[in-house]
């Protein structure tokens, strides 16, 4: 297969005209030749590794951030400086075809105008030919750092699924903290001992219904204090299902 060339694109040859020597400029136009197919591939090579990484369900964020977005950063640096160099060249030859131009108005044409000319246009073709590739070369780096992006946030819609998991389980373990405290606490203040491990034997105290008639109600008003309050601040439950709802639309997204 033929390599891609857009001077050949451009000229219909890659020959190079012996009458082109005249302008001191014709050697930027075969240069940017090789220059642009180095370009083109890195370009499009960036692309196809963030297209690959786009489809894939489950990518390396951190080989997509480490690897690519540096080359990508890279390959963008490099388009504007070519784009930026070739307009200084444009301009420099501008100035030195200006006076043919005028040359020619008056004069007629010069021996080799039409080579000057056709060396502008050329370069010309080149400007606008590096500042496409840089436009894609852009948009590359703006698709990277858009799955970068989305990586962070999936990765922040995980931890919130997490914490509402752990925010559940925090309630369990104090529910039954609640549920042990009245009675131990019954038991600390008025210090009850209820059992006697005397010689003679195990021997129980007829007088715990003491201790149940004050800690089932304690129990039950404390359990009922929880329940209100979670029924009057539910602000806990309006974020567990927020965060369930953000999950569940990532995962269709995914």
């Amino acid at each position: 297969m033929k390599e891609f060339s857009p001077f050949a694109m451009q000229n219909g040859t890659g020959s190079v005209q012996l009458t082109h020597l005249s302008d001191p400029f014709w050697v930027y136009s075969h240069i940017l030749d090789r220059v642009a197919r180095v370009s083109e591939r890195s370009v499009w090579s960036i692309r196809d590794q963030v297209r690959s990484m786009e489809k894939t369900t489950g990518p390396d964020y951190r080989k997509l951030h480490h690897d690519i977005a540096r080359h990508s950063f890279h390959v963008t640096e490099t388009m504007d400086a070519t784009v930026g160099t070739l307009e200084h060249i444009l301009k420099s030859h501008e100035s030195l075809l200006e006076p043919k131009r005028q040359s020619t108005a008056l004069y007629g044409k010069e021996l080799n105008f039409e080579v000057w000319e056709d060396v502008h246009k050329r370069l010309e073709f080149f400007q606008s030919y590096f500042r496409n590739l840089s436009h894609r070369s852009t948009a590359n780096e703006k698709r990277v750092h858009n799955e970068i992006a989305f990586a962070f946030n999936m990765g922040a819609q995980k931890n919130s699924a997490i914490a509402v998991e752990d925010s559940g389980t925090m309630k369990t373990l104090s529910l039954v903290t609640l549920t042990f405290l009245p009675p131990t606490f019954i038991c600390a203040v008025f210090s009850m001992s209820f059992f006697n491990y005397a010689d003679s034997g195990w021997r129980v105290s007829g007088k715990i219904w003491i201790y149940w008639a004050f800690a089932i109600p304690t129990t039950l008003l404390s359990v009922l204090i929880w329940y209100g309050w979670t029924k009057m601040f539910p602000l806990d439950r309006k974020a567990r299902g927020k965060a369930r709802r953000s999950s569940y639309t990532l995962s269709n997204m995914i």
